[in-house]
């Protein structure tokens, strides 16, 4: 199948072709992780062919595993739905949430730079700590760290962005909860 975009013709497969038209005909749905990396790959090969950036944030929870053990399962439950209510809140239509655990989402931003990808990751880490919990039936607080990257910086290849994104949270998480760093490429 041939896709236009602009000027440009993308040659899909049928598999692509069909992923493309279930993104298009179903705007807002949270993928899981073996979806979410269907979704991604798809994105990439677009982006690329399109010769257009694409950001890859993830979020993840500080302390999850203590309030899933410390509270019920429905107020944990009724927070995550929260969180994901905010990046939605945040994000246009062809950019994709997905859960990759039980304690971090990721959302592939295509046509987006690392500055606009950071600053969409700021925006729903604030939204997320506001959360009111109280509403869920129990009182505390929601931390969020993340980590961005694109592909200018880490490639179009899914794996390298993925490390690249971790390498970024996790110097989030060394510098205290919290935390929306970007990833910085060494030499």
């Amino acid at each position: 199948h041939k896709v236009s975009y602009g000027q440009r013709e993308i040659e899909l497969t049928s598999t692509e072709f069909e992923l493309l038209y279930f993104l298009a005909k179903n705007p807002g749905q949270v993928f899981s992780r073996s979806q979410f990396i269907e979704v991604a790959r798809s994105a990439l090969k677009y982006c690329q062919h399109s010769e257009q950036e694409l950001s890859l944030v993830i979020l993840e929870f500080d302390d999850f595993s203590l309030a899933d053990d410390k509270y019920s399962y429905e107020s944990v439950l009724w927070v995550l739905k929260r969180a994901l209510e905010c990046c939605e809140l945040n994000i246009r239509t062809n950019d994709k949430i997905g859960r990759l655990s039980e304690n971090q989402f990721a959302m592939v931003l295509p046509g987006t730079d690392i500055d606009a990808a950071f600053k969409i990751a700021q925006k729903c880490q604030q939204q997320i700590a506001a959360i009111e919990t109280v509403m869920s039936g129990t009182c505390f607080d929601v931390v969020v760290s993340a980590g961005v990257t694109n592909t200018v910086l880490s490639g179009f290849h899914l794996e390298k962005m993925l490390h690249d994104v971790a390498v970024a949270l996790k110097t989030s998480r060394q510098e205290g909860s919290a935390k929306v760093t970007k990833f910085k490429y060494k030499h």
